[in-house]
């Protein structure tokens, strides 16, 4: 499932967790909105979940602000781990945790069609 990341729209991230450590995990997600290289920003962190020991299949509805930058790639860190201290930052304090995985992605901020493929068409008469 491609997720499409449109300025002032809405868009479902499909998540899923393999927890088989038999202890409670959380999840954390923040996403760089502003593309100043740091999730410290008011709603930058979208998702803070606790799962227990079993797989989950879960969708995120994510706000996409509309000052959202367009056309550049913004980074979104996902941080999985049973140390729910551990992951509280999106970068951790330099020590290494005992499980958990840390995942990053660029996402490309497109902008409305309305705004995008702003055509403008005439004919004119002879």
């Amino acid at each position: 499932m491609e997720c499409i990341f449109v300025s002032g729209n809405s868009v479902v991230l499909p998540i899923t967790i393999y927890n088989t450590s038999g202890d409670d995990a959380t999840l954390r997600v923040w996403i760089d909105w502003n593309g100043d290289g740091d999730f410290d920003d008011v709603n930058e962190k979208i998702a803070d979940n606790t799962y227990d020991a079993a797989t989950f299949n879960n969708t995120f509805l994510v706000e996409i602000p509309a000052n959202a930058p367009e056309g550049d790639q913004i980074g979104m860190r996902i941080r999985l781990s049973t140390d729910a201290a551990f992951i509280d930052s999106p970068c951790g304090d330099g020590t290494c945790v005992d499980d958990g995985e840390v995942e990053d992605y660029l996402i490309n901020i497109g902008c409305p069609v309305s705004q995008c493929m702003l055509v403008q068409l005439s004919i004119k008469s002879n």
